[in-house]
């Protein structure tokens, strides 16, 4: 049945996914994805809310989360942090839609864990910026070309005071065509 699908779908999947009534907010359902996420069981989740089991960092964005659904009744990729059960904060997305069980407004949300995403790219961004700070300082002569073609990307001061080229003057061309 439809239902059957429906119900190894929502468990089956890693993402957080909770359904909860918009009355009041009380949880009715939430899969193991909600439950490794936040480190609550089903059996403790259900019946409560959110702000019962002090999931969400910032109330605020549980506010914004909640006038958006009234106004548009869905929202995607609301990034927020939620606080599991340790305390240890997560970065996700959320994104929600409203749903009718029996006559009765749900919503039905899901949270993507993007922690470990966020964190490689702010550690790629510092990595970028102690190259530029590197590069830049480096009294020699440096550039960075593509491989493709030989064209210029970057080139710092010790180029332009060595070549008495200006970057401007040579960036997007090849050493050859300079």
């Amino acid at each position: 049945t439809s239902e059957e699908k429906f119900a190894k779908a929502f468990q089956s999947n890693p993402d957080f996914i909770m359904i909860s009534r918009l009355s009041d907010g009380r949880i009715v359902e939430v899969n193991r994805g909600f439950e490794a996420l936040t480190g609550y069981a089903a059996s403790e989740a259900v019946g409560r809310t959110t702000t019962d089991l002090d999931l969400w960092a910032d109330q605020a964005d549980r506010e914004e989360m909640i006038r958006r659904l009234y106004a548009d009744g869905v929202v995607h990729g609301l990034e927020t942090v939620l606080v599991a059960r340790d305390g240890k904060p997560r970065q996700v997305l959320v994104s929600a839609t409203l749903l009718d069980i029996n006559g009765e407004v749900h919503i039905i949300g899901t949270s993507r864990d993007i922690t470990e995403l966020k964190r490689a790219h702010e550690s790629l961004r510092r990595s970028e910026e102690r190259f530029a700070k590197a590069f830049n300082a480096n009294p020699n002569y440096a550039t960075v070309s593509r491989l493709e073609d030989g064209r210029f990307v970057a080139v710092n001061k010790g180029f332009e005071r060595m070549t008495g080229w200006k970057a401007q003057e040579v960036l997007g061309r090849t050493a050859h065509e300079i």
